[in-house]
């Protein structure tokens, strides 16, 4: 349902949760591993990917000395952190249009979303 932006049928479940006493934690350990999940396979879809020339970022000058040079948007380093950002973004956007249409902005869901948001990186 999250991933087709199902918020009205979310709503009704997080209503019918709301009726039991374990309904909220269930709700709220669900909404967290997903989180966590999918901000696993954004790490690592986007630190497997080696940038296209399979090499750490480093190129040798005239001299020989090794240095290091960010690339721009075709590849390398800096291609592979703005894909990680973007796809973080994408993420939080994703679940904060989820605590806004569904969840009615529900405190105790948004504390539990903001924990494993900050430990996405750590993944």
């Amino acid at each position: 349902m999250i991933d087709y932006e199902k918020y009205d049928d979310l709503a009704r479940m997080y209503r019918l949760f709301s009726m039991v006493e374990a309904g909220p934690p269930t709700l709220k350990r669900a909404l967290k591993d997903s989180i966590a999940r999918r901000g696993k396979e954004a790490n690592d879809m986007t630190f497997t990917t080696d940038g296209g020339d399979g090499e750490d970022g480093e190129e040798e000058d005239a001299k020989g000395k090794g240095k290091a040079k960010a690339k721009g948007p075709g590849g390398g380093p800096v291609a592979i952190a703005l894909k990680w950002v973007d796809d973080v973004l994408a993420l939080k956007d994703k679940f904060d249009l989820l605590l806004k249409n569904s969840f009615g902005g529900d405190t105790g869901i948004q504390v539990s979303l903001n924990e494993v948001g900050r430990c996405i990186w750590f993944l």
